[in-house]
């Protein structure tokens, strides 16, 4: 599991809370252990897994359910396959994951390596701020708007962000024919 924390880690709950906030873009990838850390994984911006990854909701399987994590896991996959998900328990591997959109890929151990390698390059071309009020901005559209107030909202985080001193270097970068300040710099 590839997230790794600058301090002892907090615990799942926290983690996944932490990670779905967070105003910088999440990557997990996950590669064989014994059961992949489904919560953490539906809390990131991006999750990849190799194909021989097991996934599995099996709380029911011990009389418990997965609650500190159904609301990531919800979010990911939506209400009906969750509810096959949690009720059912059952074990599946990193392709099915992808079908079901619980990860972003499910690749080969080498293909995970360059897909990640690869996002990372394009994330880092992109502007800091432009991704975290890109990631704002889903969030809210999603979860916390009308479509009306969506409309205002948007129509107002375009405008702010096209006067931003990012957003500004953005354009003149592009109308000049060269890279923005944070690639070079």
């Amino acid at each position: 599991f590839s997230i790794y924390w600058s301090i002892a880690p907090p615990p799942v709950l926290t983690k996944s809370i932490f990670l779905w906030s967070f105003s910088s873009f999440t990557t997990a990838t996950v590669s064989p252990p014994p059961i992949s850390p489904n919560g953490l994984l539906a809390a990131c911006d991006f999750a990849y897994s190799t194909h021989d990854t097991t996934f599995s909701l099996s709380e029911v399987k011990i009389g418990i359910i997965p609650a500190a994590i159904s609301p990531y896991i919800i979010k990911r996959v939506g209400e009906f396959k969750a509810k096959e998900l949690t009720i059912t328990g059952k074990r599946f591997k990193g392709e099915e994951a992808e079908k079901i959109n619980l990860i972003n890929g499910s690749l080969s151990e080498i293909e995970l390596e360059e897909k990640i390698e690869n996002i990372t390059n394009l994330i880092l071309s992109s502007s800091p701020n432009a991704i975290k009020k890109g990631k704002e901005l889903i969030t809210n559209v999603v979860n916390n708007l009308t479509l009306d107030e969506a409309v205002e909202y948007t129509a107002k985080m375009i405008a702010e962000i096209r006067q931003s001193e990012e957003g500004q270097e953005g354009m003149n970068a592009f109308l000049e024919k060269r890279k923005p300040n944070w690639i070079n710099g």
